[in-house]
């Protein structure tokens, strides 16, 4: 009966160790993909602001250039390609809209976080982040405005899309921030 109880207790042990192996194991593959998805497996780590940042922004602290380690118009770059997505280099390098009141870089142009936002929900205290859905009006606005002017002919965004905005795509929001006339 005693050497029943020690294996299963030995079998616990073994069952609870595997499992706790596996989490740690798929956070850390999680934080590998990319700084974002490091911020959200683990918010508290402040190294994982030092990807993009000089050193780890306080509360309310404002900088001219955010703190970066490049200039706030390159440092997406570093990462990621300046033709990722539909409309990236027709927008890049646009003087940003005063009204839009949406960030700009350096030279208050248009940049990739003026409409992406590279912080998860929660990291910003207040801070509202958005996912990209693409309803039927958005689609065709991007068909027809968008993509006639490029190669790509469909746009479409799958359940491994992860993409951060300061607007919701919804009704245009975020275009129509600095695109006031879209009808």
């Amino acid at each position: 009966m005693r050497d029943k109880l020690i294996g299963k207790r030995k079998l616990l042990v073994t069952l609870i160790a595997l499992v706790t192996f596996f989490l740690i194991s798929y956070s850390i593959s999680r934080s590998q993909e990319s700084p974002h998805s490091a911020m959200e497996a683990n918010p508290k780590d402040e190294g994982n602001c030092l990807v993009c940042h000089s050193e780890v922004p306080k509360e309310g602290e404002k900088s001219p250039n955010y703190l970066l380690n490049s200039e706030p118009s390159q440092v997406c770059l570093v990462c990621h390609s300046g033709t990722e997505h539909v409309g990236s280099n027709i927008h890049l390098n646009y003087v940003n809209p005063k009204e839009s009141n949406l960030p700009g870089d350096e030279n208050n142009k248009i940049a990739c976080f003026t409409c992406h936002d590279p912080h998860p929900q929660g990291i910003i205290k207040g801070r509202v982040v958005y996912a990209a859905h693409l309803g039927g009006y958005e689609r065709d606005f991007i068909k027809e405005v968008v993509l006639p002017k490029k190669e790509v002919k469909e746009v479409s965004l799958t359940d491994k899309t992860k993409v951060l905005l300061r607007l919701p795509l919804e009704d245009n929001k975020l275009c129509r921030a600095c695109h006031i006339k879209l009808d």
